[in-house]
């Protein structure tokens, strides 16, 4: 009970202080800007609102979310923004948003409810694929097409790898994924990634809902109901080192399952974003390294974004300067990279994404990862009509839902 308590009170705490934070965060910017237009005796600035929506804030989305919104907000006078580049445009403001996750996600930027999302890439591509699999046979059947939002996104970057963790209390006697059968087993909430690639791992190795008894509990209230003895097991997808598995292991209760068998191997030749992975030994504490599937997170915005503001916005992202700050948020953030930030993406690069690439020399004659050709057709098809909010603006989404 002990070790419980360590645990959940840590992530209330933390998530006390992360709410604390932000509100201080908001409270001074507005202060910063008001003071600073008194003294200059001139209007303050206008405020640009840009929010992220990440996942859980026991995941790797949200840390790393919060280190982004960090670095490229620029309230009137910071002295850490006075050097070029090293924030976003003056007057931004961002936020980093808790949510259900990947699939959660990726409907809040076309619904347009955030600016901004992390999302795994193989969700994305679903959706795409889906999106513009429909506009095909629309445009063959002479329907006429509608506007599908999804066909909007754009990859602001690539960030990092995730890998697909299968974590099993060490009373369990689960040591292969056949063992899962007959077990007590969470594979997170509705609208999560981890949801998504749970369904999948578990149909490729034959099992069905009714092999096994399911819940969908985050990764906190997953971590707990194992100290409970309540679940055998639980996924979760995530850049490694996640704290809540570590704190587990730390504990000795719990082991990783590896990922791997002939029914993977299909499923990784039928899902063109999911990769074979490994996570190292030591990762967490004494447990050997384990196989298991991969996948890149993806930073995703809109179409119609502000090609300026997303310029200036990864720009500050990878500004050398702002290394330290990137690289102390998450272990995972260390793959953050301007090299590899082009590559593996399922959607096209945003246009000022992509000019900020090509001035800094990490994008050549090619795009980057973009979907077929194909895409480009379909865009010609389905215009995106500018929005007629000002330059260099992104509104306040809607509050939306948090997990």
């Amino acid at each position: 009970m002990s070790a419980l308590r360590l645990i959940t009170e840590r992530s209330g705490s933390m998530a006390a202080l992360l709410a604390g934070s932000l509100a201080l965060i908001g409270a001074a910017a507005v202060a910063l800007t008001s003071a600073a237009a008194q003294n200059a005796g001139r209007e303050a600035p206008q405020h640009i609102f840009f929010t992220i929506a990440t996942g859980s804030t026991a995941g790797t989305y949200f840390p790393v979310g919060e280190a982004f919104a960090a670095i490229i907000s620029h309230p009137a006078g910071s002295v850490r923004c006075e050097r070029v580049g090293i924030c976003g445009p003056t007057g931004l403001i961002a936020v980093a948003q808790a949510s259900e996750g990947s699939v959660r996600n990726v409907a809040l930027v076309t619904e347009g409810r955030t600016s901004s999302a992390f999302a795994q890439a193989d969700i994305v591509h679903r959706a795409v694929a889906a999106a513009e699999a429909k506009a095909k046979a629309d445009a063959k059947a002479g329907r006429e097409t509608a506007a599908d939002p999804f066909l909007n996104l754009r990859a602001m970057a690539s960030l990092y790898p995730e890998s697909l963790h299968l974590v099993a209390s060490v009373g369990s006697g689960i040591s292969e994924l056949a063992d899962l059968r007959g077990k007590r087993i969470s594979i997170d909430r509705p609208g999560s990634g981890t949801n998504t690639n749970a369904r999948l791992v578990l149909k490729a190795v034959g099992l069905k809902d009714s092999d096994v008894t399911l819940s969908f509990l985050d990764t906190d209230e997953a971590t707990e109901q194992m100290l409970f003895g309540a679940i055998d097991a639980y996924f979760l997808m995530a850049g490694a080192p996640v704290r809540t598995v570590g704190e587990l292991a730390a504990l000795n209760v719990v082991t990783l399952v590896p990922i791997e068998g002939p029914g993977i191997d299909k499923l990784l030749a039928a899902e063109p974003y999911l990769t074979a992975g490994r996570i190292a030994e030591g990762t967490y504490s004494a447990l050997p390294a384990v196989a298991t599937l991969d996948v890149r997170a993806v930073w995703l915005v809109r179409k119609d974004a502000d090609a300026d503001l997303v310029h200036d916005i990864v720009r500050a992202v990878f500004a050398p300067g702002n290394r330290v700050m990137l690289d102390a948020s998450h272990p995972a953030a260390a793959d953050i990279r301007p090299e590899t930030a082009t590559l593996g993406a399922p959607v096209p690069l945003h246009p000022g994404a992509e000019r900020y690439f090509r001035e800094a020399g990490f994008l050549g004659a090619g795009t980057g990862g973009t979907l077929p050709q194909a895409q480009d057709a379909i865009d010609a098809v389905v215009p995106v009509a500018k929005p007629a909010a000002a330059e260099g603006t992104i509104a306040a989404p809607r509050a939306t839902p948090r997990s």
